[in-house]
């Protein structure tokens, strides 16, 4: 041992008295030898007894303390649960985005009418019989319920802004039966078909 160069552990060891045997004993000799080696010696023991020192003694010096605590910590990150875990922007905003783009292309693509289901509310209008007339404004509602009672019809829209109205029949040979009716009150009712 007296040609190998003395740790910093064993140093430590041998001052705060946990070196043993022989290995104390020749420690101990080049120690007395050699000034430098009893001024470190010495250094140690007054950081232990020192108050103020706040660092554990014995033997937490240099880089294998920095390496133990920053093994320690590396474990804690590690023993984290994920969900627990801090997420960068970055990965929270195109989550965001993701979800956005999928709630858009499943509402446009499953949302909308088709052309199977679709039917306006009157039914097909291509295959009722209707006629566009313009009735008097001074004839009254009681007046023109009889008419559309005697033709058989129902009014489907109006009054427009024009006074036009457009009127329903079951089917055409109803509308070819209402006309002479219509075409006999022409003082209160023009076909403009």
């Amino acid at each position: 041992m007296s040609d190998d160069p003395i740790t910093e552990e064993e140093l430590q060891a041998f001052a705060h008295g946990r070196l043993a045997g022989d290995q104390a004993d020749t420690l101990r000799q080049r120690i007395e030898q050699d000034p430098e080696l009893r001024a470190q010696v010495a250094m140690i023991r007054q950081l232990a007894d020192d108050p103020m020192c706040d660092h554990p003694f014995p033997g937490e010096f240099g880089w294998a303390r920095l390496t133990r605590a920053m093994d320690a910590e590396d474990r804690r990150l590690h023993t984290v649960p994920v969900w627990q875990k801090p997420i960068p922007l970055w990965q929270a905003v195109a989550g965001v985005a993701a979800a956005f783009v999928l709630w858009q292309v499943g509402s446009t693509t499953m949302v909308g009418p088709s052309e199977g289901r679709y039917q306006t509310a009157s039914g097909d209008a291509m295959s009722i019989a209707t006629l566009r007339v313009r009735i008097d404004d001074k004839m009254t509602i009681g007046e023109l319920n009889d008419l559309l009672q005697e033709i058989d019809a129902v009014v489907i829209d109006g009054p427009g802004a024009s006074g036009l109205y457009q009127l329903s029949f079951v089917d055409e040979a109803s509308r070819q039966a209402a006309l002479p009716t219509l075409k006999a009150a022409t003082k209160r009712v023009q076909i403009i078909e």
